[in-house]
């Protein structure tokens, strides 16, 4: 974002090359101070991509992004699950993160390698009106309490892993498969072919509907939070298997309670329990679970 305007890196030059699995874009140049390189390495399970940039002079931006997935929510109500990190404005996630998109399959991503001590983040943005969701991957620049970022005049590297992936309850039986590509373990062979417990593989996370921008559990990722229905969620997430390595969905019931309780003056929609009294239940609930 610059003077009021989105800046694309759709339009700033560079070179592309192409080598098989490979494909490389160089030279890009949103902005005069930083240059990215992009490096996709592609697989049947997902693919790494590989980013460098070099930043002349540090500047102030409201948003960067050396990546930018916008959800088209009428196709699939994708949500993506991350602890939420209070420092930076709303949104803002750390890594590693899960992508649930309903009928469409589940990716992991992760920071495979790192050049040291360069801050990683991703953000969220859910447009409820516009039906969509946005992922920006942010490497490289410090959040601020003003809600602002700051990219220092530096270089940097990182690797991010996307994985097509399975999680869901009992995925975690077999220890080996619990952070790749989930295969049907003998335990749980007739899953898929099962009447009831079928949809299992595939739905499970459709049900741990977490929205990092407000810390709090939703219907999906650009409904509002109502804390009559947290507990719902915070049960789904109880029994939920690690999402990555270091992500535990457990601890987004403790970050909903923490929000539940701070609430005294219930000022998040439907947390009102003189009208909800159910809702009073909410932050005992989740914090018991």
């Amino acid at each position: 974002m610059r003077g009021g305007r989105r800046l694309s890196s759709e339009s700033s030059g560079g070179t592309i090359q192409v080598t098989g699995r490979r494909v490389a874009y160089s030279r890009i140049r949103p902005v005069p101070e930083i240059e990215w390189r992009y490096a996709f390495n592609l697989r049947e399970s997902g693919f790494a991509l590989d980013l460098e940039w070099h930043c002349e002079r540090a500047f102030h931006t409201s948003e960067i992004a050396a990546l930018h997935i916008a959800f088209d929510l009428y196709r699939s109500v994708v949500s993506v699950l991350g602890m939420p990190d209070t420092a930076g404005p709303s949104g803002l996630v750390g890594l590693p993160l899960v992508i649930n998109a309903p009928n469409h399959g589940v990716v992991r991503v992760t920071i495979r390698d790192c050049s040291p001590a360069t801050p990683v983040h991703a953000r969220i943005g859910p447009f409820r009106t516009r039906a969509e969701l946005w992922l920006d991957l942010i490497p490289g620049a410090r959040p601020l309490s003003s809600g602002m970022f700051e990219m220092p005049a530096e270089s940097g590297r990182v690797c991010f892993d996307f994985e097509v992936t399975r999680i869901f309850a009992f995925a975690d039986q077999d220890r080996r498969v619990s952070f790749g590509r989930w295969e049907l373990p003998p335990f749980y062979s007739f899953a898929e072919r099962e009447n009831v417990l079928g949809a299992l593989c595939d739905a499970w996370l459709t049900g741990l509907t977490f929205r990092p921008d407000l810390g709090r559990f939703a219907n999906n990722s650009v409904a509002d939070s109502a804390a009559l229905c947290a507990p719902y969620y915070a049960e789904i997430a109880v029994y939920t298997p690690l999402l990555a390595q270091g992500l535990d969905p457990r601890h987004f019931i403790r970050f909903c309670a923490e929000q539940l309780l701070a609430d005294a003056n219930e000022t998040a929609g439907y947390s009102d329990w003189h009208r909800y009294p159910m809702t009073a239940m909410a932050p005992i609930e989740c914090a018991w679970l």
